[in-house]
C-alpha cells in the first residue's frame, strides 16, 4: 500500500492559524481540529497510508528553534489518535488523546524519557523534524506533502535538497536547495485544496515540479524532479 505524509504547519500570530486549528488539540471545535474533517484527510487517502502532523511555531519566522508542538494524528480501530509533542521548561512532553466522534479520552501526559533522562525539545525537533521544513515556511496555514525517501534522506542529511508539494504556489531550486517560490505571482498562480492534492498525488496525476534558477534567473523550461514516491513510512514518534 501506497503511504504519505501531510503537514500542516502553523504559527502564533496568524489569524487564520487561531480559527483554523485553535489550540491543536483534537475536537476543540476548529475547523481542522474536528474529528469529522480529519477523518475526511484519511478518508480521501482511503488506498494510500498516511500520516498527518501538524507543525506549530511560536511565531511566523518558521525556524525550527522557535517550534513549540507537534501532533502526530493517526487512524485505527480506536479511533483516531493525537499524539502532541510540546515544549515544557524546554524539555520535551507528549500527550495522548484517543477520539472516537465528538468525544475524547485522555490517555496520559509524561515526559519524553532517553536513557532515563529528559529528552531537551530541541533534541527532539532535530531527530523528528527535517532541518529543510524551513525552506517551505512563508504564508500560514500551509500544507506540504513529504515523499518518504526524501523525508528520510533529508533527516539524516541537513544539506539534502529536500522536495516537497505545498497546496499553494511553486517550488524551485536554487544553489541546490528547493524550496517554495516566495515571488507574489507564483503564489497567486495556484491553490489547490488539500483534499483534491492528496487524490491526485495518491492517484500518480499530480508532480513536483521544480524550476531551476541560477543567480535568481528563472530557466527556459521547468523541470519535473520526480513523481512522489508509492514508498511512505515516516519514522514514528514512538521510536
Amino acid at each position: 500500500m501506497k503511504s504519505y505524509t501531510c503537514l500542516l504547519l502553523t504559527s502564533n500570530g496568524c489569524g487564520h492559524c487561531s480559527a483554523f486549528r485553535g489550540d491543536g488539540l483534537i475536537n476543540n471545535g476548529r475547523a481542522y481540529m474536528k474529528y469529522d474533517y480529519i477523518n475526511s484527510l484519511f478518508e480521501s487517502a482511503a488506498n494510500a497510508k498516511l500520516n498527518l502532523l501538524n507543525i506549530h511555531y511560536e511565531n511566523m519566522s518558521g525556524q525550527p528553534q522557535f517550534i513549540s508542538d507537534i501532533s502526530k494524528f493517526t487512524k485505527s480501530s480506536r479511533g483516531i489518535i493525537q499524539q502532541r509533542f510540546f515544549k515544557y521548561e524546554n524539555k520535551a512532553r507528549i500527550r495522548v488523546i484517543q477520539a472516537r466522534g465528538e468525544k475524547n479520552k485522555e490517555m496520559g501526559v509524561k515526559d519524553v524519557l532517553s536513557s532515563n533522562n529528559k529528552v531537551d525539545w530541541s533534541t527532539l525537533v532535530k531527530e523528528k523534524l527535517p532541518d529543510q521544513i524551513k525552506n517551505y515556511t512563508y504564508y500560514f496555514p500551509c500544507f506540504l506533502v513529504i515523499e518518504t525517501d526524501e523525508w528520510n534522506k533529508a533527516l539524516n542529511n541537513p544539506s539534502y535538497p529536500l522536495a516537497a508539494l505545498p497546496n499553494a504556489g511553486k517550488i524551485i531550486k536554487e544553489d541546490n536547495i528547493i524550496k517554495l517560490d516566495r515571488n507574489p505571482t507564483s503564489l497567486n498562480s495556484r491553490n489547490v485544496e488539500i483534499k483534491q492534492l492528496l487524490n491526485t498525488i495518491i492517484s500518480g496525476e499530480t508532480l513536483i515540479q521544480v524550476e531551476e534558477r541560477e543567480d535568481n534567473i528563472p530557466a527556459a523550461k521547468p523541470k519535473i524532479m520526480s513523481k512522489i514516491s508509492t514508498k511512505f513510512v515516516i519514522k514514528s514518534y514512538d521510536d
